[in-house]
């Protein structure tokens, strides 16, 4: 009796306190309003008052908005879920929050909405005015006696949430990135918020198998940064992979090695703070290489770094060091094994490219012991990861690894089962990548010279979808790339040699077009580029890649013919919808996969304008 006496008490103790705690940011909310509203200048109170409303859902948001009830009369909603996670009685942050949708008030924000504009551009302006509101309501903020200091945590604090995406990502969202809008209200890390918007931007590009722009992102870092050992580590990564990416199937047959896999290998997080030439580029390498080496200096027990080191040992510019190659590989094993941080998937790429450097010194008992191990580790991540089931990678690249070796025996049995193994890999692993050219070479070979029939690369193909990367930049020449999210500084500094017209596109805001009439090219920018027009009579081509290393390359330009694009983009012909940019008449294919808005000529069915940029399917 006395024990249910307790625990009932106990229970009426926490109930009592969590009222308690929604009561008191109840009242911390009204005062804080009442600070920040008594500072606002007298004729915003008499043309636009102002109340506040709390909201009990367990949605983090703050908004304004107008009652219609009562016109001319606004209100601040804050959710209780905001006071209670973000807030966490602090009533700084909370002043921030409050000047932000003062700001939007005060600046005519919710009253700007044009119905005439596309979506596209109404996205544009919204960007803009959430950092127009960040700044103004800062203003507030301090005039209302706040810590700068303490308000800024309120965004802080929703990045230690993990509330955030890449400000590339950003581009095609209302809402700039949280890293984003401290970049203009964080004087004092302006410089720092900045390298982190970059480390996300490249991050996405390294997933996005967007090599150059990504080497641009981390190289930017460790000039501001030096001691920044992911960026070194990612820039490493970069290059590494824009090494590979120019291999041809020939330069990888001269190495006598199996596939290597590259997966996990790059940093997501900074805690610490197209290759136009196919063939071997040694420069590369050793850029590789450096920026490991540099990773490896600032902080020694990474083990992505040493198994990407062991990479290139293995793809050296005058042929593989399988010694060098082995020595960071062992280091990663020994890093990985310890190290409770390196999930189960990362270690079964770990010990899956060790066992490359086995198989390439035809030690074909230890090789296997590596490649048994790496998928087990590959099977229990996904077994424990609730990621649903998925198909083996590690497995296809063995497949194709024990092709190799079966081919190299003099024997017709082995060599009938290297042909299967090869035909099987051909069958599961998506085309386009340098290795499956060389084991399409290798079964072809086989099958002639083992006289049985054979299917042709087409055949293969066409049971296997083929993905291709976004497009997210223009080679403007030989030398000069502009990507999505460039700040539009940089851009311009780049283009003064040539002649360009800056047309301001919409009042109370940074919005602007690049024009380069003599070059058929635009660009839409506010800070930052966010869309990139290529238009009928640009001699530029743009590149269309399959996902994967060293995956094949086509090219589209404006004049082809819209049956020509679809033939060359597959099964993405039927991912559009049609959506208007700049005039709510002109209708563009927008291919949402690939990143792509098409202008059709109607009566040609030729391809007038493409434009790169950021956008959502909905």
């Amino acid at each position: 009796m006395k024990r249910k006496f307790f625990i009932a008490l106990f229970l009426m103790l926490c109930i009592f306190a969590i009222n308690t705690k929604a009561e008191n940011d109840t009242l911390m909310a009204k005062a804080v309003f009442k600070q920040v509203y008594s500072i606002m200048p007298l004729d915003y109170k008499i043309n636009l008052p102002t109340k506040l409303e709390i909201i009990e859902t367990d949605e983090i948001n703050a908004y304004a908005s107008s009652k219609t009830e009562k016109k001319g009369l606004f209100k601040v909603v804050i959710t209780t879920a905001m006071l209670k996670d973000v807030i966490q009685s602090v009533p700084d942050r909370l002043a921030f929050i409050i000047g932000h949708e003062l700001a939007h008030i005060s600046l005519g924000h919710l009253n700007n909405y044009n119905p005439k504009n596309t979506d596209f551009l109404q996205i544009q302006y919204t960007r803009q005015q959430e950092i127009d509101a960040d700044t103004t309501g800062l203003q507030y903020t301090l005039a209302a006696g706040y810590s700068y200091d303490k308000a800024i945590g309120a965004i802080k604090h929703f990045l230690d949430k993990g509330l955030d995406y890449s400000s590339f990502e950003g581009l095609g969202i209302d809402h700039p990135s949280w890293k984003e809008r401290l970049i203009y209200i964080d004087k004092f890390q302006s410089s720092l918020w900045k390298s982190m918007c970059a480390f996300d931007n490249g991050v996405f590009f390294l997933q996005a198998e967007q090599l150059t722009p990504a080497v641009y992102c981390f190289r930017s870092i460790t000039k501001e940064f030096p001691n920044c050992y992911e960026a070194w580590a990612n820039l490493g990564y970069a290059y590494l992979m824009q090494y590979c990416e120019a291999f041809e199937p020939e330069d990888l047959r001269k190495y006598d090695i199996g596939q290597i896999a590259t997966m996990g290998g790059f940093f997501l997080r900074a805690e610490s703070l197209e290759s136009a030439v196919r063939g071997i580029n040694e420069d590369l390498w050793w850029d590789a290489v450096g920026a490991f080496k540099e990773a490896l200096r600032l902080k020694s027990n990474l083990a992505l770094v040493k198994v990407n080191l062991g990479i290139a040992y293995l793809l050296g510019p005058n042929g593989k060091d399988v010694g060098k190659a082995e020595k960071y590989f062992s280091g990663a094993i020994e890093i990985a094994d310890k190290d409770t941080t390196i999930d189960d998937l990362q270690k079964a790429y770990i010990y899956y490219n060790s066992g490359l450097s086995y198989l390439a010194n035809n030690d074909t008992i230890i090789c296997n012991e590596k490649f048994t191990h790496a998928v087990e580790l590959e099977k229990r991540f996904f077994a424990t990861a609730n990621s649903g089931s998925k198909s083996s990678e590690i497995d296809s690249y063995i497949l194709y690894n024990r092709a190799i070796s079966l081919m190299k025996e003099k024997s017709i049995i082995k060599n009938i089962k290297s042909r299967d193994n090869f035909e099987k890999y051909l069958k599961s692993t998506p085309p386009g990548t340098i290795w499956w050219k060389l084991a399409y070479k290798y079964y072809s070979d086989l099958s002639e010279n083992l006289s049985l029939s054979k299917f042709t690369e087409s055949d293969f193909k066409s049971t296997i979808k083929i993905k291709l990367k976004p497009i997210i930049s223009y080679n403007l020449n030989s030398e000069k790339i502009i990507t999505l999210a460039d700040p539009i500084d940089d851009v311009l500094s780049g283009l003064k040699e040539y002649d360009y017209t800056m047309i301001p596109v919409a009042a109370r805001t940074n919005l602007k077009k690049i024009v380069l009439s003599d070059l058929h090219f635009d660009i839409l920018a506010s800070d930052k580029v966010i869309a990139i027009f290529v238009k009928e009579g640009n001699p530029n081509q743009l590149i269309l890649q399959s996902v994967g290393l060293t995956s094949e390359i086509s090219k589209i330009n404006t004049g082809m013919t819209l049956s020509e694009f679809e033939s060359l983009i597959g099964e993405e012909k039927d991912n559009y919808i049609f959506k208007q940019l700049f005039n709510s008449a002109i209708n563009y294919r927008f291919y949402y996969n690939l990143g792509l808005c098409l202008r059709i000529n109607k009566e040609t069915k030729t391809i007038k304008e493409f434009v790169i940029t950021k956008m959502y399917k909905f």
